[in-house]
């Protein structure tokens, strides 16, 4: 049997649009932002969003991120500026000066670079960050103990990525495969030589990997019903221990991860170990009184409630905050706080508010976050059109 070419070629961009139709929403008149390097990944990545968004009258506007680590950053900083606008994105350069630090220099450039893409999304107005990763990557991830990537989560970056998602349309194809695709339609790319440099262990992962160069065939991942179940109330989460002690593994330890990081107003997600070994506990029927992540557990016979621990906050002490009338600023990872007109605002060490207090009248304003992010967090928002 022979297809014709025109339908296959209809067919193949359907597929690759696919992703799109099913994460993004067609009438949102918010901009789409696609972290772009200039290299194979990101090219397409950002080629596929130009084609969905304009069917759609969407903007997209391209974030480089320029690193500084490499001689030829500024170089492959305009390859990229270039390339986006010559596809028609806009494109809007950002730099990581550090300070770099002596050891684990790959996790501080990528935390900065989730930093950045976050704020210069939210300054954009975009909710919806592109990238490039494909299965190739979460290959590499599995290798390294780094967990899964998924097609849509929540930004890492925390406070800064709150309310915004990254999207990785590309997460069934294989490295290969973007390219072979890239060189069919006569694109150019930057390829990085630290990709190739074995001192790094993303690159030793790599070549112990013997993947094919088309698409993978991923599972998508358990359903996090029990996320559903939480109920918040008086700064904490609650779940109930029967639904907990009833649910599959992997996603007792994703919720109760995050149940932890959100009340306990972190970024940093606690090992896998630490997290297993407390929902081990808790699987069990006796009381339970914990700490992880900043957050205090407690479990009774009926209820799992995580709430923040104030020890934690004795020994960390809170950075005294000051915020002049109109003005906004996230205070211990949970409040979204604002000062009203008879501001300023001023939140002490021991967190105690004065000048005006938050009460009645003062027209100052406190939003907790820990809802929202929790549900992010375990897979409650699917799509763009949710948030």
């Amino acid at each position: 049997m022979h297809l014709n070419p025109a339908r296959a070629a209809k067919a193949g961009e359907d597929a690759d649009l696919a992703p799109f139709d099913r994460r993004l929403e067609p009438g949102s008149r918010n901009p789409l932002a696609v972290a772009l390097s200039g290299g194979a990944d990101s090219l397409l990545a950002l080629r596929l969003t130009l084609t969905w968004a304009r069917e759609h009258g969407r903007a997209v506007i391209a974030l480089i991120v320029d690193h500084g680590l490499q001689p030829q950053s500024a170089e492959w900083t305009a390859f990229a500026a270039r390339a986006a606008q010559d596809l028609g994105a806009e494109a809007r350069t950002l730099a990581w000066r550090g300070p770099y630090p002596a050891s684990g220099l790959p996790a501080a450039a990528r935390d900065a670079r989730h930093r950045l893409l976050a704020e210069a999304a939210r300054a954009a107005g975009a909710r919806v960050i592109v990238t490039g990763h494909t299965a190739s990557d979460e290959a590499e991830n599995a290798v390294l103990g780094q967990g899964r990537l998924e097609e849509w989560s929540a930004s890492p970056a925390w406070p800064e990525g709150r309310g915004i998602f990254m999207f990785r349309p590309l997460i069934s194809l294989t490295r290969g495969a973007v390219r072979q695709r890239l060189a069919g339609d006569g694109a150019t790319w930057i390829d990085d030589p630290a990709n190739s440099d074995e001192r790094h262990p993303r690159v030793r992962a790599r070549l112990t990997l013997r993947t094919s160069s088309g698409a993978v065939q991923r599972q998508a991942p358990p359903p996090f019903a029990l996320a559903a179940l939480a109920t918040f109330d008086a700064g904490q989460i609650n779940l109930p221990r029967a639904a907990f002690q009833e649910a599959a593994s992997e996603a007792r330890r994703r919720v109760a991860g995050a149940a932890a990081v959100c009340t306990g107003g972190g970024s940093a997600i606690p090992r896998a170990a630490r997290i297993s070994r407390l929902c081990d506990v808790l699987a069990r029927s006796e009381p339970v009184k914990a700490t992880l992540a900043g957050a205090s557990i407690r479990a009774s016979e009926d209820q799992i409630t995580f709430t923040r621990n104030g020890g934690d906050m004795a020994r960390r002490g809170l950075a005294p905050l000051v915020i002049a009338a109109g003005e906004s600023a996230i205070w211990d990872g949970r409040y979204a706080v604002r000062a009203g007109a008879a501001g300023p605002l001023i939140l002490r060490q021991d967190g105690t508010a004065t000048c005006p207090i938050l009460a009645s009248g003062s027209g100052d304003e406190a939003h907790w976050l820990v809802p929202a992010r929790f549900g992010a967090a375990c897979g409650l928002i699917a799509r763009e059109g949710q948030l």
